[in-house]
C-alpha cells in the first residue's frame, strides 16, 4: 500500500516547462530520475533539457537555473544561430550530396523518373513540380539508393 502511495505522490518523470531566464522566455524539458544525484543541463536540437534527482526540491532547480541563466540563454542563442535553414524542395534550390552542392532541377514530365545527376544539377522529372513533399520523397529515396551503393562499395573494398 505504501509503495502505491509513493508512486501516486511522485512527480512525473518527464515534463515540459517554461521559465523566464535573463529576461528571455525559455521552454525546457525536465527529466527526473532516481539515479541522479545532481542537476544536469544539456542543450541540443531539442533545446534545453534539465535532468535532476526524482525527489529534489523545486527550490534547488530554480536556484541552479537562475545561477546559470546567462550561460543557458547564450548557449541556446548560439545553437539556434548554427542551425541550418530547413531545405525547400523547389526548383533551383541548392542541395548537398557527398560534400558538394548541386542545384535541384524539377522538370515537368508526363512520367516521373528517378533523379539523375547532370553536371552540377540533380534533375527530377515529375508530373507536379509544385508538390514539395513529392520532390522531397523522390530525392530522399535517391539519397538512400546512392548511400546503399556507396556502402556496398566500401564493404566490398574492406
Amino acid at each position: 500500500m505504501l509503495g502505491k502511495l509513493r508512486r501516486a505522490i511522485a512527480p512525473p518523470a518527464t515534463e515540459q516547462r517554461s521559465i523566464q531566464l535573463a529576461g528571455t522566455p525559455i521552454t525546457y524539458t525536465l527529466k527526473r530520475s532516481n539515479k541522479r544525484r545532481s542537476i544536469g543541463l544539456r542543450i541540443d536540437d531539442n533545446g534545453l533539457t534539465v535532468n535532476m534527482p526524482l525527489r529534489a526540491p523545486e527550490k534547488w532547480l530554480h536556484t541552479v537555473l537562475s545561477e546559470k541563466a546567462d550561460w543557458i540563454v547564450e548557449k541556446l542563442n548560439n545553437w539556434q544561430s548554427k542551425k541550418p535553414a530547413p531545405t525547400q524542395w523547389i526548383d533551383g534550390q541548392k542541395i548537398e550530396f557527398r560534400g558538394e552542392v548541386f542545384t535541384l532541377r524539377a522538370i515537368p514530365s508526363l512520367f516521373a523518373s528517378p533523379p539523375q545527376l547532370r553536371g552540377e544539377q540533380l534533375v527530377v522529372h515529375l508530373i507536379n513540380i509544385t508538390d514539395e513533399q513529392k520532390i522531397e520523397k523522390v530525392v530522399t529515396q535517391w539519397y538512400r539508393r546512392e548511400a546503399e551503393r556507396v556502402f556496398s562499395e566500401c564493404v566490398a573494398h574492406y
